[in-house]
């Protein structure tokens, strides 16, 4: 499958959300427009920020009748254990993907390197300020340098 393009149908992909239940594209979508974020996996703390920004805002989403969801590369497991452990709510269903088949066929691969992935050459001030951010929050590892295409990630 090649990278989707605005106006494509997302493919009704079958898998496990973090709380272990099954799930598919077509429930989480149920009839809406859909926001789902690609990130990397649960341990990564700029994904986790992502997810917890996400849910910082997700009455706005749903004022506009947008639904949410986060891929992530993490078993259901590793993903509703780690939640717990640090106390993250989400209000929003992470669609668990250990084996990397959806990212694979949607084409995501990992960034050549963290300005690819951050968005050129203004990655360093956008990476400050996540940083931040994430600090300001008490994120673990916030200013970490993390080996950004070790698996795949949006790009």
């Amino acid at each position: 499958m090649a990278k989707l393009v605005k106006g494509d149908k997302f493919p009704d992909f079958k898998f496990k959300i973090h709380t272990g239940a099954d799930s598919s594209i077509s429930e989480i979508v149920d009839g809406k427009r859909t926001q789902i974020l690609v990130v990397r996996y649960i341990g990564c703390p700029p994904c986790v920020y992502d997810a917890y920004c996400i849910q910082q805002r997700l009455d706005e989403f749903k004022a506009k009748g947008v639904n949410v969801a986060v891929m992530m590369q993490s078993t259901p497991e590793n993903a509703s254990e780690y939640l717990e452990k640090h106390n993250l709510k989400l209000d929003f269903p992470i669609i668990c993907n250990p084996d990397q088949s959806m990212y694979k066929a949607l084409d995501i691969f990992p960034a050549e390197s963290m300005r690819a992935l951050m968005g050129g050459d203004e990655f360093a001030a956008r990476a400050q300020l996540k940083f931040a951010g994430m600090a300001g929050l008490g994120f673990e590892d916030a200013g970490r340098a993390w080996p950004w295409n070790a698996l795949p990630a949006c790009r």
